[in-house]
């Protein structure tokens, strides 16, 4: 067990000094409350308050609570086209920092990387 840890931990150290790795391993963390959100409303119309496939096949009472489904539906669909923006933005600003200093980069790089991704997505 201790030669495998010890693997482990040399994976783990080898990925936390890559600064690609390490910019998309801090872009989602910061990110993390908006992935709960989003991860909470798919939980709740999927899993807890849906007749076909959820809780409500064995609960029924719980279907009573199917009013607020679009509610949560709208905060999965807000969180996840949030997050990709700030994600894109956050992993260009990452590794701007990194290779260019943070007193030097600014905002220029997150900027750089967001024009990016709007050209490839339109």
């Amino acid at each position: 067990m201790d030669k495998m840890a010890d693997v482990l931990g040399r994976a783990g150290a080898w990925c936390g000094q890559n600064k690609y790795l390490s910019a998309i391993k801090n872009a989602f963390q910061n990110f993390m409350p908006l992935t709960i959100a989003g991860a909470i409303g798919v939980l709740w119309c999927n899993v807890l308050v849906n007749e076909s496939t959820g809780l409500g096949i064995f609960f029924k009472p719980i279907m009573a609570l199917e009013f607020l489904n679009p509610a949560f539906q709208a905060v999965n669909f807000c969180t996840i086209s949030c997050i990709t923006v700030g994600i894109t933005l956050g992993i260009a600003q990452e590794i701007g920092v990194w290779n260019m200093g943070a007193e030097k980069a600014g905002y220029i790089p997150g900027l750089v990387g967001l024009a990016a991704w709007l050209s490839v997505t339109n």
